[in-house]
C-alpha cells in the first residue's frame, strides 16, 4: 500500500498443524452440541447472526445491509485466491477422526474466509452503529459485542471441524 508492505503471510507447516492445531479440534468438538445450530446457520448467513446484536432490517437499514454485503464480497475476492495459493489442507484431509459437522469446502483452509468476513463485518458495523473513530484491538480489548461475535464465529468453523484455530487467526 504506498509501497509499504500491509501483510505478510506464511503458510503453515503440515507437521505443524498436525502436531499443534488437530489436538484443538479434539477439545473444540466437546462445544458442538451447544453450538450446532448457530453453526448451520452461519454456514451460509453469518449478517443475521450480527443482526442479534444491532438493528438490522431490510426496509428499515437496507444501506447498512448492502454495505455489509459488500464488505462480504470484497473479503471472498481477496481471500479465495490465497486459499487456492496456499492451499492449506482441512483438518479432515489430515485424519478422518476429525467428522466435521458440515460439509467440508472443496478448497484450501488457510485463511480462514468466515474470519475474515466476520471481522471485516464487526469493523464495518462498529463504525455505523456507533459513528466514532475506534482502534479495533481496544474494541476487542473492551468488550466490543459485534468483535465478540465475530470470534464466536470463527471459533464455529474449529468446533465445527472445518478449520484449525491458526486459519482463523490468518483470517
Amino acid at each position: 500500500l504506498g509501497g509499504q508492505t500491509v501483510v505478510t503471510l506464511n503458510k503453515p507447516d503440515p507437521q505443524f498443524l498436525a502436531d499443534n492445531q488437530l489436538p484443538w479440534l479434539r477439545t473444540y468438538a466437546d462445544l458442538r452440541s451447544d453450538r450446532m445450530d448457530e453453526i448451520i446457520m452461519q454456514t451460509g448467513d453469518i449478517q443475521s447472526f450480527f443482526a442479534l446484536v444491532g438493528y438490522m432490517a431490510p426496509d428499515a437499514t437496507k444501506w447498512t445491509l448492502c454495505l455489509n454485503q459488500a464488505i462480504y464480497r470484497l473479503c471472498t475476492a481477496l481471500v479465495m485466491p490465497l486459499k487456492h495459493g496456499f492451499d492449506v489442507p482441512r483438518p479432515i484431509a489430515m485424519t478422518t477422526r476429525v467428522q466435521p459437522l458440515i460439509q467440508t469446502p472443496p478448497h484450501g483452509a488457510w485463511p480462514s474466509g468466515h474470519a475474515t468476513e466476520a471481522f471485516a463485518s464487526a469493523t464495518l458495523l462498529t463504525r455505523l452503529f456507533y459513528n466514532r473513530a475506534f482502534n479495533p484491538i481496544q474494541e476487542i480489548a473492551e468488550g466490543n459485542e459485534l468483535f465478540r461475535h465475530a470470534e464466536r464465529i470463527a471459533i464455529n468453523r474449529t468446533i465445527a471441524g472445518v478449520h484449525f484455530p491458526t486459519d482463523s487467526m490468518a483470517g
